[in-house]
């Protein structure tokens, strides 16, 4: 029995390895397109950070509102993209592409579980609101409450060079933790 279990393994090898490899890569793709439209609004989510509070509003009403946003945003986009992802597996790639073939040794439909849905909608949010967090660098101690009407260009644009390579080194950490190195496989 344990033999079928090795051979039945080592023949969806390379399904796991093409199913996983288009994942990462749908993943990454998904997640650099939420958090670069999220930055789009960045100027406008500072504009309305400084009106709040101009207006009295606590910083952390401040940032309560912005990540309550950003996580509907989130979630609404990530169902969208996972809606989409099923309709376009099921209904337009029903059956796996011929030039994918080689890599679909046992089976000719593309099956999508549980657990990637799920992560998708995680993911989605935790970029959304990583995306969201520029215009609250303004909430910091010792920046004037209308410092965002003074800053001169355009409010998504005056991020000083330290708050840059932050927001850089945090990107550049979420999207290394989505790759994951192959774990070779011994048999003997």
């Amino acid at each position: 029995a344990q033999a079928d279990t090795d051979l039945l393994r080592q023949a969806t090898g390379p399904t796991d390895q093409v199913t996983r490899f288009f994942a990462v890569i749908s993943a990454l793709l998904g997640l650099l397109l939420a958090f670069n439209a999220m930055l789009l609004t960045a100027p406008e989510r500072r504009r309305l950070v400084g009106a709040l509070r101009m207006q009295g509003y606590l910083p952390r009403q401040v940032v309560a509102l912005v990540l309550f946003q950003a996580t509907v945003l989130g979630l609404a986009a990530s169902a969208v993209g996972v809606v989409g992802g099923v309709l376009l597996t099921h209904g337009l790639f029903d059956e796996t592409p011929d030039y994918l073939a080689p890599g679909f040794t046992l089976g000719s439909h593309t099956v999508i579980g549980a657990l990637p849905v799920v992560l998708a909608l995680a993911g989605g949010v935790a970029i959304s609101c990583l995306a969201a967090a520029p215009p609250l660098l303004d909430l910091r101690r010792g920046r004037a409450v209308d410092a965002v009407f003074r800053d001169s260009g355009a409010p998504g644009n005056a991020l000083g060079t330290t708050a840059r390579r932050r927001m850089l080194l945090g990107m550049l950490g979420s999207a290394l933790s989505l790759i994951r190195p192959p774990i070779p496989e011994f048999t003997v």
